[in-house]
């Protein structure tokens, strides 16, 4: 019982928080698959995974069917891990006149450290 509590809440977490609920999905891969082998025999599963994932989403007759499988939409959830990271974006410029490249890091200003947070717990001081 207390092995089987942890292990429970750790596959809640990666099925909530990350792609790997869109492995429960394969079942419809691999029925996706036959369908497209009654159409044609000679259709291989490498074949069919390059047509569904590299070869771009053309909108056929099935294109629902195919937004279906597994890893071919994103799902909020991952975009909202994702929102919580601080944005840093490094942009270099060329200044002509020093001839030499100049780098800046910006840094969104919106996003409150943890640091900041922990000030709250300190002991109160004496003036």
């Amino acid at each position: 019982m207390k092995k089987i509590v942890p292990i429970l809440f750790l596959v809640t977490v990666l099925f909530s928080a990350t792609p790997l609920h869109q492995l429960l999905k394969l079942p419809v891969l691999v029925q996706h698959f036959f369908e497209h082998k009654q159409t044609n025999k000679e259709l291989s599963f490498t074949t069919f995974i390059s047509k569904h994932y590299f070869n771009g989403d053309d909108k056929d007759a099935d294109y629902k069917r195919d937004m279906q499988l597994p890893f071919k939409t994103l799902d909020h959830s991952v975009a909202m891990v994702t929102n919580a990271l601080p944005v840093v974006s490094n942009k270099v410029s060329f200044n002509p006149e020093e001839n030499s490249f100049i780098s800046h890091i910006l840094i969104d200003e919106t996003i409150v450290s943890s640091q900041y947070l922990s000030t709250i717990w300190q002991p109160p001081k004496v003036c």
